[in-house]
């Protein structure tokens, strides 16, 4: 997230959010816009936004969407998406899930993802045969890794 701190975020999607650290940390480095909250977990979506406020995000800028995928209910576009991957999904749900991401992603927009080193290896191989997202950087760290995607 400091590597797009000077870029202008009008709007925010944090998917499986899990207690809210990663949107919190988006909140206080790049203060979005609006932040939607996307997850089939109801009690984390809560939780989420529970901490988002407690961090002072203002309650009118928060977005739920309770639902499998990413998919939300507005048609507008996302400068970001950021979130971590379910592996135990599969291989399938993940490319689904980054196909969604990219459909919905503005012209100048990124995806910032997590898993674990092997799932993004595999990720990398399909992002680059589809060629709709370039890895723009890649970390490593103990067995996880992170992507930060952006249009080609």
């Amino acid at each position: 997230l400091k590597n797009i701190r000077r870029k202008e975020i009008h709007r925010a999607i944090v998917f499986n959010p899990g207690q809210g650290h990663v949107a919190v940390g988006l909140w206080k480095l790049i203060h979005p816009g609006n932040i939607f909250l996307v997850d089939r977990d109801l009690l984390a979506l809560r939780y989420s936004q529970l901490n988002l406020i407690l961090n002072e995000c203002p309650p009118e800028k928060i977005g739920i969407s309770h639902r499998v995928g990413i998919d939300y209910e507005s048609e507008e576009k996302a400068d970001l998406f950021v979130g971590a991957l379910r592996e135990k999904e599969g291989e399938n749900a993940i490319f689904l899930t980054i196909d969604q991401a990219a459909d919905r992603l503005s012209t100048s927009g990124i995806i910032i993802v997590s898993a674990s080193s092997t799932a993004i290896t595999r990720l990398v191989a399909y992002i680059e045969s589809q060629g709709i997202l370039r890895v723009r950087i890649r970390e490593r760290w103990r067995g996880y890794g992170l992507l930060l995607l952006e249009k080609t």
